[in-house]
């Protein structure tokens, strides 16, 4: 008899495919049948919505002229960076709903 406390839990990896592409064409492929060893569940698509100018995170705007070496030279490696945001919209599809837990698991 077996004590169930000293039985380990089995860690097995899945590998889960990265689509980059609307949920909509991503289902449409998964339904086709000419495209049926492509793509295999579970997965996760990815699809960017947009990409927008934060102007809120920009500091030091004029760090390149704070710092110049003299008044003719300027170090151009002191400009500031833009700062953007990207948004994304992802979806994760999978058979059971557990695979979606253990997906949206390891995001959180």
């Amino acid at each position: 008899m077996t004590n169930p406390e000293t039985k380990q839990k089995e860690n097995k990896i899945i590998p889960v495919k990265c689509v980059f592409g609307q949920r909509s064409r991503v289902l449409k492929n998964l339904q086709n049948p000419d495209k049926m060893g492509e793509m295999k569940l579970p997965m996760i698509a990815i699809n960017r919505t947009g990409i927008t100018r934060n102007p809120e995170r920009l500091n030091n705007l004029h760090n390149e002229v704070k710092y110049q070496e003299t008044s003719s030279r300027r170090n151009y490696n002191l400009y500031t960076p833009v700062p953007i945001d990207i948004n994304y919209d992802v979806t994760v599809l999978s058979k059971n709903p557990q695979d979606i837990d253990k997906i949206m698991s390891n995001f959180l």
